[in-house]
Formats: structure tokens, C-alpha cells, sequence
């Protein structure tokens, strides 16, 4: 085998390797679910309940982190 083909097969055998680590990573498939989200709210579905569920929950964490701060007495 000459060097002009082991040199070929190298390249080729690189761009794959790149090719498909890109794909893995995200950088060359479709935009997730989340993206879209975020680029365009109204695109947005949720699960029967889980809005409700999301709300509830935001709630109660901002009323717990409240309570820890009040506890702590200052803001520092």
C-alpha cells in the first residue's frame, strides 16, 4: 500500500470521524424541543397538566426561598 492511499484513506477516515462527533454533539441535527421553546414560546406543548404542575411548583419554591430569607434576616 502506497503512502498517497494510507494518506487518502486517513482523510476520509478523519471527516467521519469529525462528521459524525458533530452530529452527536448537536451541532448538526435538528433543534430540540427546548430551542424551540425558547425561540418561540408559542410553539410550545405541554402534557395535560403539567403547565398546572410547573406553576404549582415555581410557587412553592419562591414561597420556601422567601421563608429562608426572611429566616436568615437580611439579604447579605
Amino acid at each position: 500500500m502506497s503512502i498517497r492511499t494510507i494518506t487518502r484513506r486517513g482523510i476520509v477516515l478523519l471527516l467521519a470521524t469529525l462528521v459524525s462527533g458533530c452530529s452527536l454533539a448537536g451541532f448538526g441535527g435538528s433543534a430540540s424541543r427546548k430551542d424551540d421553546c425558547v425561540a418561540e414560546p408559542s410553539q410550545c406543548r405541554y402534557e395535560p397538566g403539567e403547565k398546572e404542575y410547573a406553576e404549582r411548583e415555581a410557587a412553592r419554591r419562591n414561597q420556601a426561598e422567601a421563608e429562608r430569607l426572611r429566616r436568615r434576616g437580611s439579604w447579605w
